[in-house]
C-alpha cells in the first residue's frame, strides 16, 4: 500500500534499457512497469488500447533500446512495442511462428530475436520479419525449451535447456531461414 511499492502484482521478467531504467512484465497482465532510476519511481505502462483486447498476459522481454521493446505474451505472440510513440505490432501464427506462447527473448549480433516457445525454438529476423522455427525433428534435444535464455561470452554460446536436459548453439552460425507454410 506504499506509493512508492511495486505498483503490480509482482514482476516475471526483467529488462535493462540503454539509459539504465528498468522494465518489468508481470504476473497475469498485459501492462509493463518502468522503473525510472533517476526518479527512483515504478510508473505502470500500458499497451495500446487497441492491441490490449488481442493480446494475452506478457510473458517474455528484451529491451532493444529504451524506445523498442519486445514481448512475449502467453498466447498472442511476440509484440514490439513502441512505448515513446505508443505503437505496438503483433506478431503470430499468421506471421509464421510455430507457437504463440513466447515465454524469453534474446537478440542476438544480426538483431535476430531468439524465442522460447512452448512448440521449439524459434528465430525471428527483424530485417525481414520472417520466423525460423526449430523443432525436435530439426535436432532440437527437448520439445519445450525453458523461458530463460544465458549467453556465454567466452563460448560464444546460447544456452537454454527443458525436461531434464541442456544445450547450447552459435546464434551466429546458424543461417538457416526458413519461409513458412500458408496454414489454412
Amino acid at each position: 500500500n506504499d506509493t512508492k511499492a511495486y505498483p503490480l502484482r509482482y514482476p516475471t521478467h526483467i529488462m535493462e534499457d540503454d539509459k539504465a531504467n528498468l522494465w518489468f512484465t508481470n504476473d497475469a497482465s498485459t501492462s509493463l512497469v518502468y522503473w525510472n532510476r533517476h526518479a527512483n519511481q515504478f510508473h505502470i505502462v500500458s499497451l495500446p488500447a487497441a492491441l490490449q483486447k488481442r493480446i494475452s498476459p506478457l510473458s517474455g522481454l528484451w529491451c532493444e533500446t529504451d524506445s523498442v521493446l519486445w514481448l512475449g505474451t502467453v498466447t498472442s505472440g511476440l509484440v514490439k512495442f513502441m512505448p515513446s510513440l505508443g505503437e505496438a505490432k503483433l506478431y503470430g501464427r499468421d506471421q509464421g511462428l510455430t507457437d504463440s506462447r513466447v515465454s524469453a527473448i534474446y537478440e542476438d549480433g544480426e538483431r535476430r530475436l531468439w524465442l522460447a516457445t512452448n512448440g521449439g525454438l524459434t528465430c525471428f529476423d527483424q530485417a525481414t520479419e520472417m520466423f525460423s522455427n526449430y523443432m525436435t525433428k530439426d535436432g532440437l534435444p527437448v520439445k519445450y525449451p525453458t523461458g530463460f535464455f544465458f549467453y556465454n561470452d567466452v563460448d560464444k554460446c546460447l544456452y537454454n535447456g527443458g525436461q531434464g536436459a541442456l544445450f547450447c548453439f552459435d546464434p551466429m552460425k546458424t543461417t538457416r531461414v526458413h519461409v513458412p507454410d500458408k496454414t489454412i
